[in-house]
């Protein structure tokens, strides 16, 4: 179009009318592609949280068991490991029994 090279004005109405009557199915094929692109990104985000929680949660588990081994050494009766580091009594048994055989 001739005029809208030389009115920038026309150029930029020109290239409205032509987005706006552009094809409808190119349009919603690109919200489709837009919404699949931003459940990707949704769906990377919550694995890193969930990968982030399970760290967090390991190294809790970590701790209680470092505790637990700490007061093992300090001969702290069974019942009370359990009690402190929330282990099940069944795991500080265990626990004493690895360090018993080291």
């Amino acid at each position: 179009m001739e005029v809208a090279k030389k009115c920038p004005a026309i150029g930029k109405a020109w290239a409205t009318v032509e987005y706006l009557s552009g094809d409808a199915r190119e349009k919603a094929m690109a919200r489709l592609m837009e919404k699949v692109h931003r459940d990707r990104i949704s769906q990377m985000h919550d694995s890193l949280m969930d990968g982030v929680e399970l760290g967090m949660q390991r190294g809790r588990m970590e701790t209680q068991y470092d505790i637990a081994r700490s007061l093992l050494r300090m001969k702290i009766p069974f019942d009370g490991i359990a009690d402190a580091t929330g282990l099940p009594l069944a795991e500080v048994n265990r626990l004493a029994a690895e360090q018993d055989a080291l």
